[in-house]
C-alpha cells in the first residue's frame, strides 16, 4: 500500500508486499528527465551507481515551449557530473554554436525607457544554453524509461528498498528514490501533502514571445549584444532580448529571438484574464513595449504575426518555510532541483547545479561527483548506501542573479529566498528512522 502523505514527524510507510524479487530494480530511481535529473543521472552515470530515470512524457521533445539558459560560474560543477566526451560538445547545444563562448563577458541591464546603462555584471566563461538540446544531450546513454506518472510510493518488506508504482501498473524499486519532477512536484506532494507542498503564487507575472525577423531587423537587434540584454523600466516593467536559435550564421532570417516583459499583476487580475487568448497576451505586451527604448520597443513591435507567446503567472517554493520540511522516509526519498526548491523563470538553469556546491562548502558527501547532489554521508565503491553520518541530508539551492537587488524590481531575474547568501544555501533535513 501506498505511503500516506504527512509531516515530518512520524512519517510512515506502506508496504509492497513481501517479495520485490520480481521488481524492476536499482541504486537511484530518479522521477523527472528534466536538466536536473538527467545531470544527476549523468553524475551516477560516471561514479559506476546504477540509476533509473523515469518520465511522464512520451519522449523529451514532446512538449513545444523551448527556452534558453545561462550558465557561468555553475560551468565547472555540470563538468564534474557528465564525460569528457558529452562535455566536448557543449557548444552544439549553444544557442549560436557557430559562435565560441567568450572568456568573459558583461550581462548588461540598462534603463527600459532612456537605455542608459544602469549596471554591467561581468562573468567569466558565460554560456547561453538552449534547452532542448541540453536535455537531449545529458539524455545520452541513460536508462530513461518514457509515459511514467509517479502515482505513489512503498517500502518493500524485508529490505530498505523504497518501491514506486506508476499510473501504467508497472513498478520500480531503488535504494534512494529522487524527486525532480518540477515546481508542482508529485513527490512533494507526497512528502508534505497538497496543502504544504503547494507552489506559492506571485504578484507578477510575464508574456514570452519567440519570434523571426528580417535579414535587416535580426541584424540589428543582435547589434545591441550578440546573445542577451536586460532592461529594467522605471514603470515598474522588466524586459529581457535575447538569441533563441542561430544556427545557421549567415541566414539572419532563420534566427530566433526570445524576448519578454514581465510585470507587478495581482493574483485577482492573474485570475480575471486567465481566459485571455494568446492574440489578447501579445496585444497586451505590445502596448507595454512601446514605452521601451530598442532593442526592445521594435522586438515587440517587429514580433511576427505567427510568433509563439506563452504567458505565466510567476510562482515559488520555499523550502525553508514553515512547515516545509519534508521527511526523507529514511533516507530513502529526497528532492532536487524545482521539486526541492521552485524559484521564478530567472533562475537561467542553475537548478540543475544544485548540491554541487557541497564541495565548494566543504560538506561531506559521496565520493562520487553526483553524490553531491544527493546529500551528506559516506559510500563504500561498489556498495551504495545512504547517509548514516550525522543523519543529515542537504539540498543546496542557488539564487539566480548577483545583481544588486536595489537595481531590481521584484520580478526581475529572481524571487531571492529567505537568506541572501551570495552563493548558496544549505539546508539540513533530518532523517527519519
Amino acid at each position: 500500500m501506498p505511503i500516506e502523505p504527512s509531516s515530518e514527524e512520524g512519517q510512515t510507510a506502506g508496504i509492497a508486499g513481501s517479495s520485490s524479487s520480481s521488481l524492476v530494480t536499482t541504486t537511484v530511481l530518479i522521477i523527472g528527465a528534466g536538466s536536473t535529473g538527467l545531470a544527476l543521472a549523468q553524475g551516477l552515470k560516471q561514479a559506476n551507481i546504477s540509476c533509473i530515470v523515469v518520465e511522464r512524457d512520451g519522449r523529451l521533445d514532446a512538449r513545444s515551449r523551448d527556452w534558453n539558459m545561462g550558465m557561468h560560474w555553475g560551468g565547472t560543477a555540470l563538468k564534474s557530473l557528465v564525460s569528457g566526451e558529452i562535455w566536448s560538445r557543449l557548444q552544439s547545444v549553444q544557442v549560436d554554436p557557430s559562435q565560441p563562448t567568450a572568456e568573459s563577458d558583461d550581462l548588461k541591464f540598462v534603463n527600459g525607457e532612456s537605455g542608459e546603462l544602469i549596471a554591467a555584471i561581468h562573468a567569466q566563461k558565460f554560456y547561453r544554453l538552449r534547452r532542448s538540446k541540453l536535455r537531449a544531450l545529458l539524455a545520452e546513454e541513460l536508462d530513461i524509461r518514457y509515459n511514467k506518472s509517479f502515482e505513489n510510493i512503498a517500502f518493500s518488506s524485508g529490505d530498505s528498498l523504497a518501491v514506486v508504482h506508476f499510473n501504467d501498473g508497472s513498478s520500480i524499486a531503488a535504494k534512494l528514490v529522487v524527486g525532480a519532477d518540477g515546481s508542482r512536484s508529485s513527490v512533494r506532494q507526497l512528502l508534505l501533502g497538497p496543502d504544504q507542498a503547494a507552489i506559492r503564487r506571485l504578484p507578477y507575472c510575464a508574456t514570452f514571445i519567440h519570434s523571426r525577423f528580417t535579414r535587416e531587423q535580426a541584424l540589428f537587434l543582435r547589434s545591441f549584444h550578440p546573445l542577451y540584454i536586460a532592461a529594467i523600466h522605471p514603470g515598474g516593467l522588466f524586459s529581457f532580448l535575447g538569441m533563441q536559435d542561430a544556427a545557421d550564421p549567415e541566414r539572419p532570417e532563420t534566427w530566433t529571438f526570445f524576448f519578454y516583459i514581465s510585470w507587478y499583476s495581482s493574483l485577482d487580475e492573474q485570475d480575471k484574464t486567465s481566459h485571455w487568448t494568446d492574440v489578447q497576451r501579445s496585444e497586451q505586451v505590445k502596448e507595454f513595449s512601446r514605452t521601451f527604448t530598442d532593442p526592445f520597443k521594435s522586438a515587440f513591435e517587429w514580433a511576427s504575426a505567427d510568433c509563439k507567446v506563452w504567458y505565466f503567472g510567476l510562482h515559488d517554493f520555499d523550502p525553508g518555510a514553515e512547515g516545509h520540511h519534508w521527511g526523507n522516509l529514511g533516507g530513502r526519498v529526497t528532492l532536487a532541483g524545482d521539486s526541492a526548491h521552485t524559484m521564478t523563470y530567472q533562475q537561467v538553469g542553475l537548478t540543475l547545479l544544485r548540491g554541487t556546491w557541497l564541495q565548494q562548502k566543504n560538506c561531506p558527501v559521496f565520493p562520487a561527483p553526483a553524490s553531491c547532489v544527493l546529500g551528506t554521508g559516506s559510500s563504500d565503491k561498489g556498495a551504495f548506501r545512504l547517509p548514516q553520518n550525522d543523519g543529515r541530508l542537504i539540498v543546496v539551492s542557488i539564487p539566480s542573479s548577483f545583481v544588486p537587488e536595489a537595481h531590481l524590481p521584484p520580478h526581475a531575474h529572481c524571487v531571492r529566498p529567505p537568506s541572501h547568501s551570495p552563493m548558496v544555501n544549505v539546508i539540513p533535513r533530518k532523517i527519519t528512522a
